[in-house]
């Protein structure tokens, strides 16, 4: 036998042999028969951004400031659909109190009272004010977050909160409210529409507010695990060929590696 066919012979049972070493090294040294178990692939994951958490503290801390920011632009958009209408505001109250409701004093998160002759048309847009003032705040954050405003920005925490998630608290509780005196609840009956249909079209666009909330938010607030650096690996291949001018054998060795 050629040395040349040995060599190549030999060379190829080393490769071969090579997978089987490796193997041998990853199983549990301790325990030799116990075959080597492949490491589960990790999957990629999210974890918060560096000042996420002072965010988060900081914003939380601030849920009474966002409180009486919405108090007062639901209130507003009462009193100023009301001064449309050529009614004179009376009374503006944007905070929590005890107010005269008809059947005794009952607290109330904000209030707003207007003198003169409503038609239900002009009651009807006053009571909606609110909500229209909740769709519009949400759906102008919405379009600033996903194109004018970086997630990473400092401005970006700021109109989640106070452009999304506080019109949309107001709104689930203008949709929610149980209350005879909600604004939804007088609306239906101006409009002739029962309670519970409100609730359902409005817990419908809620939903999708909800899933607008937590898209943005993920942005803002979380990132992807960075992938971990690529592994070096070499391959190394023999090959065999002829040389056309003389018919001699040639053996060589092809490598291939990452680095």
């Amino acid at each position: 036998m050629r040395p040349t066919r040995v060599l190549y012979i030999a060379l190829t049972a080393l490769l071969l042999a090579a997978p089987a070493a490796r193997a041998d090294q990853a199983s549990d040294p301790e325990d030799p028969d116990q075959p080597a178990k492949a490491e589960p692939a990790k999957k990629p994951g999210l974890h918060l951004k560096p000042n996420a958490k002072w965010n988060l503290l900081g914003h939380g801390l601030g849920i009474p400031v966002y409180f009486l920011w919405m108090t007062t632009a639901h209130e507003g958009s009462h009193a100023l659909l009301a001064t449309a209408s050529g009614m004179d505001v009376v009374a503006f109250k944007p905070y929590p109190h005890m107010e005269d409701l008809g059947g005794g004093r009952q607290f109330v998160w904000g209030s707003m009272a207007a003198k003169g002759n409503f038609t239900p048309t002009q009651e009807g847009w006053m009571l909606a004010g609110p909500s229209i003032t909740d769709f519009t705040l949400f759906t102008a954050s919405d379009l600033l977050l996903t194109y004018g405003v970086s997630p990473d920005s400092t401005v970006a925490p700021f109109i989640l909160m106070g452009g999304m998630i506080c019109p949309l608290v107001d709104f689930l509780w203008n949709v929610n409210g149980p209350s005879a005196t909600n604004d939804t609840t007088r609306l239906g009956k101006i409009i002739g529409m029962p309670k519970w249909s409100i609730m359902v079209v409005g817990d419908a666009l809620a939903a999708v507010a909800v899933w607008r909330v937590l898209h943005h938010g993920r942005n803002i607030l979380f990132e992807p695990d960075k992938p971990g650096p690529a592994k070096a690996s070499l391959m190394v291949m023999p090959t065999f060929g002829v040389n056309r001018e003389n018919g001699a054998s040639q053996i060589g060795l092809s490598a291939f590696g990452t680095f």
